[in-house]
């Protein structure tokens, strides 16, 4: 993303009102320093095996 920061932390949960319930932005973790970022969006699936 053109933007230096996406969020405010590193894991944000969203559990209800939608479609994904979760957004890391690893660059927290790493202590970066960009100009960009990358994100990663989790999606709940209504079967399946958890965890593959």
């Amino acid at each position: 993303m053109d933007q230096e920061y996406y969020q405010p932390v590193a894991v944000v949960n969203y559990p209800n009102d939608y479609d994904w319930t979760r957004i890391t932005e690893y660059k927290y973790f790493l202590g970066e320093k960009s100009p960009k970022t990358v994100v990663h969006f989790e999606y709940s699936m209504p079967k399946g095996e958890p965890y593959t």
